[in-house]
């Protein structure tokens, strides 16, 4: 009796340490599945130039698809679309589909067309021009212009600001302007914002080093009149985790009797671009092994 007693609990020690192995051997290839996913999301995650827009697209010039614009007494605006670009790569341009929206307001009391929207070659440097109408003598001329582009990505990427990842830069002259403005502006998760960051010099380049630390302010630029820019900046650029589109939104006043200006020669922006087919593949090769390992030390037990 006594002996088949010892032998009992020596079975069902054996059986305990078996238990425990498998337990283990589930764990480590738990903490391998968590190590896996976290090195290839790691290896996947990369900085990459999204946008890159300027230089030589055009030859002599071309012109702008304005949609049909709204008046609202002395200001017109053409519209906000985020289907319809203002112009799409073509036979006489080569560069990445323009989007936004344009505003004209001459202060003369009666709306007016634009005296320009269109790309222009000017000694093989194409100029984006919005020009502003020539109002009245002794009239103010504002002219408001928005413009963004797509993250030329694959469409299953996710575009995020990451810190080292997220650099702006714009080249946009505004001359002769009594009052200028240009902000970046960013779309994450179907809400615009633009930046705190603001240029308001004639000719510069505007840049942003970092985007993931700046503040941004939620904005609607799909109304006409375009709204005002937000006056509260409490969103930092890392929370965007799905940005759709980038841009710029500047602002020209020009009191002199001329047409306010605004004049873009280039825009370039670099994000944290992550691909989502090669994290689906990791997560699946992981669930895997887990199984395979699950499925293997069950085995196990149940020979013992």
């Amino acid at each position: 009796m006594k002996y088949e007693m010892i032998q009992m609990s020596e079975a069902s020690h054996r059986e305990t340490i078996s238990r425990s192995k498998a337990g283990s051997s589930i764990r480590r290839a738990s903490l391998s599945f968590a190590a896996l996913i976290s090195l290839g999301m790691i290896s996947h995650v990369q900085s990459a130039v999204v946008v890159q827009w300027g230089g030589d697209m055009v030859s002599g010039t071309e012109g702008l698809i304005l949609p049909t614009p709204t008046t609202n007494g002395s200001t017109r605006t053409w519209g906000y679309s985020s289907s319809a670009p203002l112009l799409s790569p073509a036979a006489n341009y080569s560069g990445q589909a323009i989007y936004g929206a344009l505003q004209n307001t001459p202060g003369s009391g009666v709306a007016a067309n634009l005296g320009s929207a269109r790309i222009e070659n000017v000694a093989s440097v194409d100029e984006l021009r919005i020009w502003g109408s020539t109002p009245s003598a002794g009239q103010t001329s504002t002219v408001n212009a928005f413009i963004f582009f797509t993250p030329n990505v694959a469409s299953t990427d996710t575009v995020t600001f990451t810190a080292g990842n997220s650099a702006l830069s714009a080249t946009v002259s505004l001359p002769s302007a009594a009052s200028r403005e240009t902000r970046f502006a960013v779309q994450s998760g179907g809400v615009w914002y633009l930046s705190q960051t603001v240029a308001t010099t004639s000719t510069s380049l505007f840049t942003l080093d970092d985007a993931s630390i700046a503040l941004w302010g939620v904005w609607d630029p799909t109304g006409a009149p375009l709204s005002a820019v937000p006056t509260s900046f409490t969103t930092l650029g890392s929370a965007f985790t799905d940005i759709e589109a980038i841009g710029f939104y500047s602002i020209a006043t020009r009191s002199d009797g001329n047409g306010a200006r605004i004049t873009a020669t280039n825009f370039t922006a670099n994000a944290t671009v992550v691909p989502e087919p090669a994290s689906i593949a990791l997560l699946l090769l992981g669930g895997g092994l887990v199984f395979y390992v699950r499925r293997a030390s069950n085995r196990r037990c149940a020979e013992i």
